[in-house]
């Protein structure tokens, strides 16, 4: 169901860019031994959860009718959820995120609908340690124009408008000027209490977060070309989106948005260990996506979601900042080309943008992967990536092979595995030699391919939430 799969992918990308964050650096530092943050920001990630984040968070249960993401039942956004907020909870019983008494109410509610819960979390209890309750809702309704709204040079906002002219859907774009305040009207965080851009209005039923848009609009209006309905192909594109979310955008916005909006540049530190991981990590593993389709772009021949959410930063990075190491990065500047190329309506969203930033050129390669062999995860029983992908397949009762990788031994660092995962991180699916990695992927395509529609619904606005 379209509705109910787009509130889900909204919640799993609002799990990955603005919950992940926060409670990473509650529950690292008290569990792995990680760098707390400073005081400073503790008491920003404090605010932000507390006026923010918990509140959107009850804004999205709320659209399904709760206690859950998936309403009654869980949907792949609870089982990301999952990975972080329960270990939080139960390991740091002092911190603001234990005191928030709406996640613990969630939390129980999320525990008493897995019934499995003990054969895929019982080394993570003993590791971390647990608690209790549950939570409410209304939904929405269908009538009116489609609105968007956004800033034309927003590079949120420039993936929904590409997808939506490019796949000759009708909307209305409405100008939100962020640095008049438009955005901090009460109305305007009715509708999205982070109070940021691009916002979806379809004609009354309302959602955030630029990749769940454009999944929500891409199911609604069955546009195949950008979003396939092939479970190998699509995860390839989700694999994309959430690569382009946690690997690339944390990157290119510390390069691009102190020259283009006068944010704070990273300490000289800071920004030779991002350009030491672009160059070794990131490009190369974008490279790998994009081979995975036959290239030279992560949809093939032609643009999927994930070009257009990676068209929202790259193109810009490089020509704003020409004597960066993301302009200098070859391969970045030829995909650049061959996703312009591809787009023939550009012009039409992307002008404005040429002339507040500009713009550069090129092409790039690539094979694909065959089905054959058992279905194996290889990861760690006590991993907060990992665990939601245990437990969605556990719960939906799809066999496969748990292949424990030692992280502390640094088996993630073998050539072998860096071939299957340039990130070198886990969890990574291995799908009769069809291999992908990001949790929320692996959970997409595991999901649409097994039929598991009790977690990750068909309708485009559940779907979307």
């Amino acid at each position: 169901d379209p509705q109910k799969r787009a509130i889900c992918d909204m919640g799993l990308d609002f799990q990955l860019g603005s919950m992940s964050p926060i409670l990473s650096t509650v529950l690292y530092p008290a569990a792995f031994g990680a760098a707390p943050p400073s005081e400073e920001q503790a008491q920003a990630n404090e605010k932000k959860w507390k006026e923010d984040v918990w509140p959107a968070m009850e804004k999205i249960i709320s659209m399904s009718g709760g206690p859950l993401i998936g309403g009654q039942s869980p949907c792949l956004a609870d089982f990301a959820v999952m990975g972080l907020l329960p270990w939080t909870i139960s390991k740091c019983p002092d911190s603001y995120v234990a005191k928030t008494e709406g996640a613990v109410k969630y939390v129980a509610a999320l525990k008493a609908a897995l019934p499995k819960w003990k054969e895929y979390a019982s080394d993570a209890e003993g590791f971390f340690a647990v608690a209790p309750g549950s939570a409410p809702a209304p939904a929405a309704v269908n009538s009116g124009p489609t609105k968007v709204y956004g800033m034309s040079v927003s590079t949120s906002c420039l993936p929904v408008y590409a997808l939506l002219k490019e796949g000759g859907v009708e909307f209305e774009s409405v100008t939100t000027n962020l640095m008049a305040g438009e955005n901090m009207t009460p109305e305007f965080i009715d509708m999205n209490p982070m109070h940021g851009v691009p916002v979806l209005d379809d004609g009354g039923y309302r959602i955030w977060e630029c990749r769940s848009i454009m999944r929500y609009m891409s199911n609604k209006h069955k546009l195949e070309t950008y979003y396939p309905s092939d479970p190998q192909k699509r995860a390839i594109c989700d694999m994309g989106l959430d690569f382009q979310l946690g690997s690339m955008s944390p990157i290119l916005s510390t390069v691009l948005y102190p020259a283009a909006f006068g944010a704070a540049p990273p300490s000289e530190e800071q920004a030779q260990a991002n350009e030491k991981k672009w160059k070794e990590d990131v490009w190369p593993a974008m490279e790998k996506i994009i081979s995975m389709s036959g290239g030279p772009l992560i949809g093939g021949q032609s643009p999927c979601l994930a070009d257009f959410a990676v068209m929202g930063l790259l193109p810009w990075t490089i020509s704003k900042c020409p004597d960066s190491y993301v302009a200098k990065t070859e391969g970045a500047v030829k995909y650049v080309a061959a996703l312009k190329a591809a787009l023939p309506k550009w012009k039409e969203y992307a002008s404005d943008a040429e002339g507040f930033f500009a713009v550069a050129p090129g092409s790039a390669p690539a094979p694909a992967a065959v089905n054959s062999g058992p279905t194996k995860v290889y990861g760690m029983s006590v991993s907060t990536s990992c665990l939601p992908v245990y437990a969605l397949l556990k719960e939906g009762g799809v066999e496969f092979e748990s292949v424990t990788t030692n992280l502390m031994a640094g088996e993630n660092m073998t050539p072998e595995f860096i071939d299957m995962n340039p990130m070198h991180g886990v969890p990574v699916l291995d799908d009769g030699g069809y291999r992908i990695w990001e949790c929320r992927s692996i959970m997409r395509y595991m999901s649409n391919k097994h039929k598991l529609e009790t977690y990750y619904p068909s309708d485009p606005q559940k779907r979307a939430i």
